[in-house]
């Protein structure tokens, strides 16, 4: 399937969806498009937290190292949805609306997970932390545009950018 770019390049996707009555081709670039969100969580899974990075070899200690990645992972979104409830709040008279650097974050939280989880953490401590992470953020610009460069990623798996967490 063709589908053509605001910038006037071509685009060809395949999918397996071959009925035009039930699938126009018309939803297909905004589909695309929404895959952003879940691309995205695969950098943070694969770079951030390095998923493929086990504990050990058998099939429970890579079960568990999965699953224990994803709770943080997950754990550490409800954080970063209050810290930006939090940091929206100081943010109203900025050009830009703002959010939580995740990657910040996941190093707030990584500390004290276990904390968390055993029960030990210090009255407060939670606050503390969303604190923390609303005080970090980014510009957010919607329907920004950039031409991405010709050039490759260094051949460096971890490169400075998406540095491990540990």
């Amino acid at each position: 399937m063709r589908v053509d770019l605001p910038s006037g390049i071509t685009e060809v996707l395949i999918t397996s969806l071959i009925d035009e009555e039930e699938y126009p081709s018309s939803i297909f670039a905004d589909l695309y498009h929404q895959r952003w969100g879940i691309e995205e969580d695969y950098k943070v899974m694969k770079s951030r937290l390095n998923i493929e990075n086990f504990s050990g070899m058998s099939v429970e200690a890579v079960l568990q190292d999965i699953y224990a990645k994803n709770l943080t992972k997950n754990l550490v979104s409800v954080a970063v949805f209050e810290a930006e409830i939090a940091a929206n709040i100081t943010s109203k008279k900025r050009k830009h609306r703002y959010k939580i650097n995740v990657h910040h974050a996941l190093s707030q939280f990584k500390d004290n997970v276990v904390r968390f989880m055993m029960k030990i953490a210090i009255k407060g401590l939670s606050q503390l932390m969303i604190n923390k992470m609303s005080q970090v953020t980014n510009a957010y610009r919607e329907n920004r545009k950039c031409d991405r460069s010709e050039k490759r990623m260094s051949k460096n798996k971890y490169p400075t950018a998406y540095k491990r967490m540990y």
